[in-house]
């Protein structure tokens, strides 16, 4: 996907040189073309910079995340019940403490 989002920012970068140009003699409606050529091409290069960053971002939460022996760990931001932020840690996503009482899991 980086290579598309590669040949779409030279294609971008082109057409600026093409309507930038003053030597270039293009008519109105290939101005008009052209610069409709560049919207869209922008607008598609927008979207895959998008879903490259989420793809980066699942690439890292996946390596963040490991399981063993069917516990869930996660390095992730601890945010408890009142709101209160305690910062990152690792969250443990497991029935371990499932059939404990709330003073059994203090």
């Amino acid at each position: 996907m980086q290579k598309v989002l590669d040949a779409l920012t030279e294609l971008i970068d082109r057409i600026r040189k093409i309507l930038g140009a003053k030597e270039t003699q293009l008519t109105p409606e290939q101005t008009e073309g052209f610069r409709d050529l560049q919207g869209k091409a922008e607008e598609m290069a927008r979207l895959l910079g998008d879903a490259l960053k989420a793809t980066e971002q699942h690439a890292v939460n996946e390596k963040n995340t490991a399981t063993e022996g069917g516990v869930r760990k996660s390095i992730m931001e601890i945010v408890g019940d009142s709101g209160k932020n305690y910062g990152t840690g690792v969250y443990l996503d497991s029935t371990l403490l499932e059939n404990l009482t709330e003073a059994e899991r203090r």
